[in-house]
């Protein structure tokens, strides 16, 4: 055990900035991703739930209205507790409430469960994009890992619709949280390698 900390702890203080770049572009990745998967399914909750056409708006607002009301708050926490805890909180945080979104038994559950999530990505988002300021401090640098955070989020977006789709009708909409889940299970281990610790 003790190998495994010091091994770790090795990694974190080379500040790999390939490394640290890769992880958090992870988590705006599985944020778009899990966005725009969980719109193709809508038609299938409406189904399965019962729900009326205007109420479906509510799995992807619950989402977006409480990361956008939190996400000032997800700032400013990592500002005051450094920006890798509060990463790994909302990451945390976030994967919780896409198991809770697996499991829900009706559409109040779910509606409920993506709004905890958006409170989560909003813990995340803006210390994974803190990262690339504090290890890409030059002006070229962080330029091209920014481009590179922005083509993450549009890929994750992208790829959600595809597999949103394929994972409905092959597997249920469930899995689109299974996934998502799975990621994250790969991406907060990573972050906890990876991430070093500020001072």
């Amino acid at each position: 055990m003790a190998s495994i900390l010091a091994y770790i702890a090795k990694i974190q203080e080379k500040k790999i900035p390939n490394l640290i770049l890769f992880t958090v572009c992870s988590t705006v990745f599985l944020d778009l991703l899990n966005l725009s998967a969980v719109t193709i399914a809508l038609p299938t909750l409406q189904k399965e739930f019962n729900v009326k056409t205007g109420n479906l708006q509510w799995v992807i607002s619950a989402y977006s209205l409480t990361f956008g009301a939190f996400l000032m708050l997800g700032g400013r926490g990592g500002d005051m507790f450094t920006h890798r805890p509060v990463l790994l909180f909302g990451m945390t945080f976030f994967a919780l409430f896409t198991l809770v979104s697996a499991f829900s038994p009706n559409f109040i559950g779910l509606v409920l469960a993506r709004a905890f999530q958006g409170i989560g990505a909003a813990f995340t988002i803006p210390s994974a994009q803190a990262h690339i300021a504090l290890y890409f401090p030059d002006h070229t640098s962080r330029e091209k890992a920014l481009g590179i955070w922005a083509a993450s989020g549009s890929l994750g977006f992208i790829l959600g619709l595809i597999l949103g789709g394929v994972l409905t009708d092959l597997l249920g909409w469930r899995w689109i949280f299974w996934v998502s889940l799975i990621l994250s299970g790969a991406i907060i281990p990573a972050g906890y390698i990876v991430l070093p610790e500020e001072k």
